[in-house]
């Protein structure tokens, strides 16, 4: 609902109007999603047209089998893949494995995008090359495919698509990013500092409250 305010808030400056919002949550955490997608659940009807609503579309991922989105998986290799691959996150890395495997079989040049992701979010590097090993079919070729992955070049672009996102957040949230905060993001090379940035400013209710040292 803070997010709408702000968006209206920058649309009406630039337009004088106040479109309408569609509002998508994809979910695919560990614990079920209990949220209703109608805000507040009012008990007395009558105060329906006086109440300001958040409505919104809950796709939770979780609560799609596997088996559905395999079946459609040849349409778009690269997507199905990467929407099992966040379903498994939290599950055991054999799980992800036969994914990998997939996409290298189909030489989906994605796979390295997904494999990015898999070790940010695992933090799981050794286990990853052992995986590599066995879908490649061997170390000549696990080493092979390693190096095409460091040349995509995934580290960098992630570093620099998150500063993208963080400094459109702070925008959104508090309108303008200081010059003092803006250089230290932009001189930022390492994911995890800005993942901790990120979370302060998810949590920051002015831009006082952003402090970084």
């Amino acid at each position: 609902m803070h997010y709408n305010a702000v968006i209206w808030e920058e649309t009406a400056k630039e337009t004088n109007s106040y479109p309408p919002i569609i509002n998508i949550v994809f979910y695919h955490g560990k614990r079920k999603w209990r949220i209703p997608t109608t805000l507040p659940v009012l008990k007395d009807k009558q105060l329906e047209d006086f109440v300001q609503k958040l409505n919104y579309i809950l796709i939770d991922l979780n609560e799609i089998q596997d088996d559905d989105l395999i079946r459609n998986i040849y349409e778009d290799v690269c997507t199905i893949s990467a929407l099992l691959v966040m379903k498994h996150i939290f599950d055991d890395l054999e799980i992800i494995k036969n994914i990998l495997k997939l996409l290298y079989e189909n030489n989906a040049s994605c796979i390295f995008l997904v494999i990015d992701y898999v070790v940010i979010v695992k933090k799981d590097l050794e286990k990853m090359e052992e995986i590599l090993k066995e879908i490649s079919g061997g170390e000549e070729k696990m080493m092979t495919l390693t190096e095409k992955w460091k040349m995509e070049g995934w580290m960098v672009g992630k570093v620099e698509g998150k500063k993208e996102a963080l400094i459109k957040l702070i925008q959104l949230k508090f309108g303008a990013v200081p010059g003092d905060l803006e250089k230290v993001i932009n001189e930022c090379k390492d994911l995890e500092e800005l993942d901790k940035i990120l979370t302060k400013v998810a949590l920051a209710n002015s831009i006082e409250e952003i402090i970084i040292k």
